[in-house]
């Protein structure tokens, strides 16, 4: 028997994706930061940085308040370079795609994956590693150019959130 399954999922993914994005353009030195919890308050297998979001997809690594430190030694080539492990629950099953934008400014923003630029992450489940507790993981790159108020979009099956982040040296 074959499943139908992906295919329905692909369709639903594609749906989703048409959505127009949530984030909009912020002034006035306000940054709406999103939740921002020690990880391992949402899994024992998670550490103690901070994790955005209300899931069931996260980005570890911030600090509280939605922080994301700049410091000199993650410089290169005029960007600033965020190792960031994104942690999903065990019962998402789905693709999703994660979209970044800037707020307040019209700096690039980036990530890395692979050793190439991308605008988009584009995730399939097949693509994630199984870890400790149940949970999925895949890491990536935040490049910014400099501080500023940043966000993730967050696109999937039933999964629409907008992470916003601080960038700050």
């Amino acid at each position: 028997m074959v499943s139908h399954a992906p295919a329905a999922m692909a369709r639903e993914h594609n749906r989703s994706m048409r959505r127009e994005p949530l984030v909009a353009q912020v002034g006035g030195g306000v940054c709406p930061t999103s939740l921002a919890r020690v990880a391992h308050s949402i899994s024992d297998a998670f550490g103690y940085s901070y994790a955005l979001g209300a899931g069931p997809i996260y980005p570890l690594n911030y600090r509280a308040h939605g922080v994301l430190p700049l410091t000199d030694g993650t410089r290169q080539d005029g960007w600033y370079n965020h190792k960031t492990l994104w942690m999903v629950d065990s019962r998402y099953q789905g693709m999703f795609d994660i979209r970044r934008c800037r707020l307040d400014g019209n700096s690039a923003v980036a990530f890395t994956r692979d050793m190439a630029h991308l605008t988009t992450l584009h995730i399939t489940m097949f693509e994630l590693a199984r870890e400790p507790g149940g949970w999925y993981a895949f890491t990536s790159g935040t490049r910014v150019r400099g501080p500023g108020c940043y966000a993730y979009e967050v696109a999937g099956l039933h999964v629409h959130e907008t992470l916003v982040f601080r960038a700050v040296p």
